[in-house]
């Protein structure tokens, strides 16, 4: 009698273990964020006594793959965001560059405000009034992150995107500066005159 329960007793532990493996298989093929369950079924299969065929490990590999793609690129998208957001603005040359044009990570992070009108403005007395580069919000006007704006259609402090130029913080006001109009500063009195007036697509970023 004791025999016949150890031999018995065996098989349908086997039969569990065999059911078992395949269930997290269907599992693990059935959505490639899974696709560690697909190596637990693996090691279940090995303990159960069965091999898992060719066909089914290069599978297995191929989920793997895709999932790891698809979290780089969701990395690379979150770092991209943070950027946007967080980082530093230092001096830059501003110029339109289509390498600046709005992509879905500032689509992302930002909330559009429409078309504005883009004029440019530098630190010399004619432009700006004074002379010494001070802005309304009481920094020194940097290009490649210095932007006149109307406070009550982006507020002093905010983070800007301008499709075409990148990223800029609204510093500065002028009487000039109404509605959907944005100064941009510039080093250059002359390179002012030579960008003129463009129009952009603005997304306040935050």
């Amino acid at each position: 009698m004791y025999y016949y329960v150890r031999k018995y007793s065996r098989r349908v532990f086997l039969l569990l273990a065999v059911c078992f493996s395949l269930t997290i298989s269907a599992l693990a093929f059935d959505t490639p964020k899974q696709s560690s369950i697909a190596l637990l079924s693996s090691n279940v299969a090995s303990t159960s006594g069965m091999v898992p065929s060719a066909a089914a490990v290069s599978a297995a590999a191929k989920v793997l793959a895709v999932q790891r793609e698809e979290e780089a690129r969701e990395q690379a998208f979150q770092e991209q965001v943070h950027s946007l957001l967080y980082s530093s603005l230092s001096h830059r040359t501003v110029a339109y560059n289509s390498s600046f044009s709005a992509d879905e990570a500032v689509r992302s992070a930002g909330r559009p405000l429409g078309k504005f009108k883009l004029t440019f403005y530098c630190p010399c007395v004619k432009c700006n009034g004074r002379s010494d580069g001070l802005t309304k919000s009481g920094t020194t006007a940097v290009e490649g992150r210095t932007i006149a704006v109307d406070p009550r259609v982006i507020p002093l402090g905010s983070r800007v995107y301008i499709d075409g130029y990148g990223v800029f913080i609204a510093e500065d006001t002028g009487s000039a500066i109404k509605s959907n109009k944005i100064d941009v500063f510039l080093d250059s009195h002359s390179r002012c005159f030579e960008n003129g007036v463009a129009h952009a697509n603005v997304y306040l970023l935050g």
